[in-house]
């Protein structure tokens, strides 16, 4: 039986991989901008019953190395819709977010007067801003109500 020397083999392999490392990265560490921001809602698009409740996560990230403020604003909503962001049990409209860190947060809605809502989208948008205006960021969601199956 002959035994095999797997030395140059993996020795040529850890040096190929060192070498395309470098290449593709300059053989520097990634340093975060000074600033930024992105906000997105987990699920930019979902599906629900009128029984459902409307409760959408948000996720707000700082990915800047200074820390930073925002604000939160609801831009649009369905008309007659009650609309907040929240955070466990709080309402909030501005969050604080060391960087480089994210939070996730909920958008909670109803229809009006608690009643069920009729089949068809409804679109929610949220914008996000650093305080001085320099970032900001556009999210939406769109929410479609449909049936269940088997009767409404």
């Amino acid at each position: 039986m002959r035994k095999i020397n797997p030395g140059p083999a993996l020795s040529l392999t850890l040096i190929l991989s060192l070498v395309l490392f470098l290449a593709a990265g300059n053989g520097q560490a990634y340093e975060p901008p000074e600033r930024g921001l992105s906000a997105a809602f987990n699920h930019p698009g979902v599906i629900i019953t009128p029984d459902d409740l409307v409760e959408l996560p948000l996720t707000i990230r700082n990915f800047g190395r200074t820390d930073d403020s925002f604000r939160i604003t609801i831009l649009e909503q369905p008309e007659g819709w009650e609309a907040e962001i929240r955070s466990f049990s709080a309402v909030i409209t501005g969050i604080f977010l060391p960087g480089p860190d994210q939070v996730g947060l909920t958008l909670a809605a109803s229809p009006p007067s608690g009643a069920r809502p009729a089949p068809g989208d409804y679109k929610f948008k949220v914008l996000v801003a650093s305080l001085d205006g320099h970032l900001v960021r556009e999210t939406e969601c769109l929410v479609t109500v449909r049936p269940r199956r088997g009767g409404a």
